[in-house]
Formats: C-alpha cells, sequence, structure tokens
C-alpha cells in the first residue's frame, strides 16, 4: 500500500462504486491540474486511485478538455 494515499474508508469515500454525474466530472477535469489528487479524492468521496483512473480514462476516449471547458464555464 502507498504512504501516500489513504486507504478505502466509507466514512470519506462516500460515492464508491457509485456512477459519476455530470457535474463531478466537470470539477474533476476544471480542476485536476492545479489540485491535488488526493484533495480532489476527498473532495468527490472517492478514493486518489479511482480520481486517477477516471483521469486515465477520460483522456483515452478524448473527454477530459470536452469536461474541463464545462467546468470552466460554471
Amino acid at each position: 500500500m502507498n504512504k501516500y494515499r489513504a486507504p478505502y474508508d466509507p466514512e470519506i469515500h462516500d460515492m464508491h462504486q457509485k456512477a459519476w454525474s455530470e457535474e463531478d466530472l466537470m470539477y474533476l477535469c476544471s480542476m485536476y491540474e492545479n489540485t491535488k489528487g488526493a484533495d480532489l479524492a476527498l473532495a468527490l468521496g472517492r478514493t486518489h486511485a479511482t480520481i486517477l483512473s477516471k483521469v486515465y480514462h477520460l483522456r483515452k476516449t478524448r473527454k477530459f478538455d470536452e469536461y474541463k471547458r464545462k467546468g470552466k464555464a460554471m
């Protein structure tokens, strides 16, 4: 286990195994480059690994920039 990542805790990670909302995706993409992954994980109620995985998937499917633009426009 990585000593810098918080282990899964159902009280902190309350969105575990729940679908991502459009608003969460916009927040994630617009804040990702200027915010630590661990801070985003706490803000979104997800694990750090989930944040990294979702960003990877969004970039791979070329949706990251779309959500980033939508998030900046909010």
